[in-house]
Formats: structure tokens, sequence, C-alpha cells
């Protein structure tokens, strides 16, 4: 009786071992199923990143066409200001047969009268 309590006791002492190693162990359906791809990206960073840097490029591009297409309606404006303007002394080079030009003596020209 003897060899039947102790088989007993060793029965009992296995079934806490089974039980323990039971809650412990994965379960056998999560470890015959193929693994799952996982999607990590090996930088966190890099997709932020990227974005901010093609939004940098584009901001700055975006700011060098708005310069100088600003530069280039400037330089327009001051040629058109530049082709329309005259002289003060444009009226005297039009009014050449006014009789105020003609009063104007010429130095080129010959003293038809003899005053010295």
């Amino acid at each position: 009786m003897n060899t039947n309590g102790t088989d007993n006791k060793f029965h009992q002492l296995f079934g806490e071992l089974k039980s323990h190693d039971e809650q412990t162990a994965p379960a056998f359906g999560r470890l015959t199923r193929p693994a799952s791809p996982v999607r990590s990206m090996p930088w966190p960073w890099l997709l932020p990143s990227a974005a901010a840097a093609a939004l940098l490029v584009v901001g700055l591009s975006a700011g060098l066409f708005y310069a100088r297409s600003h530069r280039l309606a400037f330089e327009e404006q001051q040629w058109a200001a530049l082709s329309n303007w005259q002289a003060s002394t444009d009226v005297l080079l039009t009014s050449a047969e006014s009789s105020s030009a003609s009063a104007v003596p010429d130095g080129n020209a010959t003293n038809p009268q003899g005053i010295p």
C-alpha cells in the first residue's frame, strides 16, 4: 500500500507541474501558425522628415518663383516709366518751328547785319 500511496503522491506532484507548465507555456496553436507580417519602419522618423523636406523644397521654390516674378514685374514697370519719360527740354526740340525757338540766336550762323 505504501507504493500505491507513493504513486498517488507522484501523480499529484506531476499534475501540479503539468498545470503550472500549461499556464506559463504559450498556446500550441499560436506556435504552429505562420508568422504574421509585421510592418514596422526601421526608422520611425524617416517618413515625417521626408514629408518636411518635401514641404520645405516646395515652399522655397514657390517663394523664389514669387520673388522672381515680383522682381520682373518691378523691372517692367521701371522700363515702362523710363520709356514714357520726357526731358524738360523736349519742348524746345518739338517747337523748333515756333517763334520762341526762332528768336533764340544761333551761334554758328553768320551775322547778316554785320553787327559784331
